[in-house]
């Protein structure tokens, strides 16, 4: 009796997801953590809203609500970086199961089943943070664009359309995440843990 193809079209499928996340992660994690830990971006961050307190007087009596969105971008910055460096991580981890699902290594299978209960596990996780942390903070951020002042029409543009939905950002981020990674997940551990997987898996 052949054995069945299921690991071989996960192992596919898997390598080609992991290269395509890990490039993303790589790249947010970076740029997240250097601009969220680099003293010069907050600097820049702070002489432009004091550039616009300047041409928005009215705006002084707010500088304590300024500083506050200022840190509260900056916190968005980091949790971009943090989220970036566990999708890198889990990236590589889905990638070399990937190559073993190929291979019909017995170790892939027992770890493919771990890897999905712990991917389901961080989307949890994530799904909270995006809830309780970046739409608070994105929220925060965008009145600080309110009280200084959109100097250019992009700016007053992008504020206009931004500021109906800014609360439900975070709501947004998460149900996004749940739709595209939550299904693949699921899938690996649903078939990976159906026994003729198991018997086909020795090697």
């Amino acid at each position: 009796m052949p054995r069945t193809s299921i690991p071989k079209t996960f192992g596919v499928i898997s390598i080609v997801a992991a290269s395509l996340t890990l490039l993303t992660g790589l790249f947010t994690s970076c740029s997240g953590l250097v601009a969220g830990y680099s003293t010069g971006f907050e600097e820049q961050l702070s002489k432009d809203g004091l550039k616009r307190v300047k041409a928005v007087p009215e705006a002084s009596a707010q500088k304590k609500k300024i500083e506050t969105g200022i840190q509260q971008m900056i916190l968005l910055m980091r949790v971009m970086g943090y989220h970036g460096l566990v999708f890198t991580v889990m990236s590589v981890f889905l990638l070399v199961l990937g190559i073993g699902q190929l291979r019909y290594r017995a170790w892939a299978r027992r770890w493919t089943v771990a890897w999905s209960l712990i991917a389901l596990s961080l989307l949890v996780g994530s799904t909270l943070v995006c809830i309780l942390i970046v739409g608070p903070a994105y929220h925060h951020f965008m009145g600080l664009v309110g009280i200084t002042g959109g100097q250019s029409p992009m700016e007053q543009a992008f504020m206009a359309a931004s500021t109906p939905t800014d609360k439900y950002l975070g709501l947004t981020i998460a149900l996004a995440a749940i739709t595209l990674y939550g299904p693949y997940p699921v899938l690996q551990w649903i078939f990976f843990s159906q026994p003729k997987v198991k018997l086909a898996m020795t090697d």
